[in-house]
């Protein structure tokens, strides 16, 4: 399998234009492609959340700490 830069265009267009797949191997890149991307910028938002989190929680305890 060829490996592509990451982008929605890139990603899509070699999928489907390769005409050398198995039927099984299409379902599985349409699945990959209806349940992954979407979700792609929903993980990347969560990543952002969480790490945003984490600074806040770290920075507190820290200065909690750094009171007492």
């Amino acid at each position: 399998m060829s490996v592509y830069t990451v982008s929605d265009k890139d990603i899509i267009k070699p999928l489907f234009n390769n005409q050398q797949k198995t039927n099984c191997e299409k379902l599985i890149l349409i699945c990959f492609v209806c349940v992954f991307l979407p979700s792609w910028g929903l993980y990347n938002f969560l990543l952002m959340n969480v790490a945003t989190l984490l600074d806040y929680t770290l920075d507190t305890l820290l200065y909690e700490a750094y009171i007492a």
